[in-house]
This record gives C-alpha cells, structure tokens and sequence, in this order.
C-alpha cells in the first residue's frame, strides 16, 4: 500500500512527532513569490526526519532567528545540525493550522513541557474563541478586523490586544470563556 507522504515534497505537520529531531541537510535557499506561489519570499531547506525520509521545511522567522542566534547568520554553518520540532495551532491566513516550530538541539534550551507561547499564541486563542462563538463568520474577516485593530492604534497594539478589541466588538465575552481581559 503506498504512503501518502512518502510522495509530498513539502515538510508538514502529519510527517512529524512533537519533539521529534530533524537534521538540516542543506543551507537552504530563499525562494520568491513567483516561484512558489506564495505571497511572499520564503526560506526553505532540506531536512532528514527521523524515518530517514528527506523533506523540504518552509521555515518560519521566528525558527530562522532561533537558528541564527545558536549558530550564527551563515546558514552555511546550520548543515548537519539537529532541531527539535515543536508544534502548535496557528492562525495563518484566516485558517487554523499546525505551525512547525524549530529550536537548536545545540544553543538555546528546549522547552520540555507545556505550550510554546510564541507572539501569536495568545492572539490565535482569542480568535479560536471568537471563532468557535461565531462560527458563521468567515476566518479572515476576523483577521482582516484585527489587521485594522492593529494599523489603527498605530503600532500601540500587540496583536493578542487587537484580537480582545474585535472579539469584544463582535459580542463575544472572552471572560466566560476563561480569557483573562484585564
């Protein structure tokens, strides 16, 4: 019987374990909307999972300075280096996803346990919340409000800030659903 991902190019989140360790096989290369089909100039590299498939991981920023911050900018140097993959629900582009979140087996400490709190974290709860209270509502609506949240309080705003102002406005009480809105 085939494997399905035995077939994918593109590294993702049914491919992998949380805490599983890949290893980067190339110094990877940025790519261009044009060539992708994305929306914006992407990094992706090589990297050998533990079944010994080989992959191709759209990195996020947020991995690439981890990465920079233990080994350096010279992506040259992060060639046969392990990272730990850590997973969590994002929002991207409206949609909630698996994001792949990568950290240095050799530099900064692995989180053990518990949820990676990265930036997004909080906002992505609020708009899950949000979601789940008005489930008509089209994702990226909710994005496209917090977008205009965030441009009008002129930078004043974090995004999980934006997203408590929106879910509000809309009528959703974040405080009955455990979100703390002090």
């Amino acid at each position: 019987m085939p494997i399905m991902s035995d077939h994918e190019e593109f590294l993702n989140s049914t491919m992998l374990e949380e805490d599983d360790i890949v290893v980067l096989l190339d110094e990877g290369t940025f790519r261009e909307p044009e060539d992708t089909g994305l929306q914006r100039t992407v990094f992706q590299i090589s990297v050998g999972l533990p079944d010994q498939r080989n992959k191709t991981w759209t990195m996020n920023k947020t991995t690439r300075k981890r990465l920079i911050e233990a080994w350096g900018d010279d992506s040259a140097n992060w060639v046969n280096k392990k990272v730990q993959i850590k997973m969590t629900m994002q929002n991207v582009r409206g949609e909630m996803r698996t994001v792949l979140w990568g950290y240095p087996v050799e530099g900064d400490p692995i989180p053990q346990q518990g949820k990676i709190e990265s930036p997004a974290t909080k906002a992505d709860e609020i708009i899950a919340k949000i979601q789940k209270a008005k489930p008509e509502m089209d994702p990226s609506k909710i994005s496209e409000l917090i977008e205009t949240e965030l441009k009008n309080s002129g930078g004043a705003f974090e995004e999980h800030v934006a997203a408590v102002l929106v879910a509000r406005s809309l009528g959703v009480d974040l405080e009955k659903t455990g979100e703390k809105v002090a």
